[in-house]
């Protein structure tokens, strides 16, 4: 929980950058991985299957298209981020 966390010395509070995945159901990794292979072009039914199968979570199609909505805009930046052209 501390890992991004700074202390002020002047006033000895602790600041914690937040991110977009806080009071996620899921963990951030499946969140990021289940992102990462709709961004690579798999099916919902195939991105379930994966995730079931090495992690051990069992995905709704619902859930996959609410976090792709979600987090659209990270998959905006990765797509320009890794593209060829």
């Amino acid at each position: 929980m501390w890992e991004n966390s700074y202390t002020n010395v002047t006033c000895k509070r602790r600041f914690v950058e937040r991110d977009d995945f806080e009071n996620m159901t899921y963990p951030k990794g499946i969140i990021l991985k289940t992102l990462h292979l709709y961004a690579e072009g798999l099916s919902l039914s195939k991105i379930r299957d994966f995730i079931w199968q090495h992690e051990g979570y069992y995905l709704y199609d619902s859930f996959i298209l609410y976090w792709v909505i979600k987090y659209a805009h990270l998959l905006k930046s990765f797509e320009k981020k890794f593209s060829l052209i």
